[in-house]
């Protein structure tokens, strides 16, 4: 236990929760970057040590629980800041600095992810993200029925089919997009940090989707004999470029739904429904759930006829 506890004034602090010490006051939210890095290079070295096999679920788990004392202190900070705020105008603005800790949170995680993916060896790599990369064969079978050549090889925008094919492949996605929001609020909402969970794992698949989209294009490019260098930035431009157009948005949206789940959870649990002011937690809560489904309505849209423009 000395390795992972000090006794600290009383009460047992995990070590890396004292020294990622989170004041929302002073913290700027692109310092989670950091700690998104090194929560997650933490949980891939301890998924590796203990369970080498199979680690894909159990880095997910460890990098969560790592997480989960500073992001109960941000959402505790938050529920408290509002039974204290008096105006109900501009919600998002009131949690900006909150959303985008998240934000920069799920960047430094998902990128971490994507750097051990290359570091590690080809056998350990493939282990590593197994479950993840079955999640995205999975998703793209049942939501295109095989036929992401079509999807993303571009269309003729002058045949009567382009609409009906484009909007019955947005109603899949959207509704796929949705079922993930529901989870992440209702599972925020039981587990309270569970909207950290659902970050995480949301950031190692894209992290294995990213990595499975670059090795593509790096091979295309060293085929047309481009250089090392030539071909890692055009490969890891493309990739951005490839899901950070609906990708952000769409992630954005689930973000904003388990924190507004996490809010309310946090509230509940530390008996604040019982006063007046929760009303002003519960209005928060459908706001943000509201803003939520809505950036997932556009991101569906941008999924569906703006990129794949990038990829006839």
């Amino acid at each position: 236990n000395q390795l992972f506890y000090k006794l600290k004034k009383g009460k047992y602090v995990m070590v890396l929760e004292s020294i990622v010490k989170l004041d929302k006051k002073s913290t700027k939210p692109f310092d989670l970057f950091y700690v998104g890095l090194l929560f997650a290079t933490v949980g891939v070295l301890l998924s590796l040590w203990t369970f080498k096999t199979n680690p894909s679920i159990i880095l997910v788990f460890f990098t969560t629980m790592i997480g989960i004392p500073l992001i109960y202190k941000l959402l505790r900070s938050e529920e408290v800041n509002e039974l204290n705020y008096k105006s109900e105008g501009d919600i998002l603005r009131f949690h900006e600095k909150a959303v985008l800790m998240y934000f920069f949170l799920f960047l430094g995680i998902t990128l971490a992810f994507f750097m051990w993916y290359y570091i590690l060896p080809d056998n350990l790599s493939s282990q590593m993200f197994t479950v993840q990369n079955q999640t995205i064969h999975d998703l793209n079978k049942n939501t295109f029925n095989g036929k992401m050549v079509q999807i993303f090889g571009g269309f003729n925008l002058n045949t009567g089919n382009f609409l009906k094919q484009n909007y019955d492949t947005f109603l899949k996605i959207v509704s796929n997009n949705i079922r993930v929001l529901i989870f992440s609020l209702i599972f925020s909402l039981i587990f309270g940090v569970g909207a950290l969970f659902i970050l995480v794992w949301n950031g190692s698949v894209l992290a294995a989707a990213f990595s499975s989209f670059f090795n593509k294009y790096y091979m295309i490019y060293m085929v047309k004999d481009y250089s090392t260098i030539a071909a890692t930035f055009m490969s890891f431009y493309q990739s951005t470029l490839r899901y950070l157009i609906h990708g952000l948005p769409e992630l954005f949206s689930y973000l904003l739904a388990g924190f507004a789940g996490g809010i309310l959870s946090a509230a509940i649990v530390n008996g604040d429904y019982k006063t007046e002011k929760f009303d002003k937690i519960l209005y928060d809560f459908i706001v943000l759930v509201v803003i939520a489904i809505a950036i997932l309505l556009i991101s569906g849209l941008l999924e569906v006829y703006v990129t794949p423009n990038f990829f006839k």
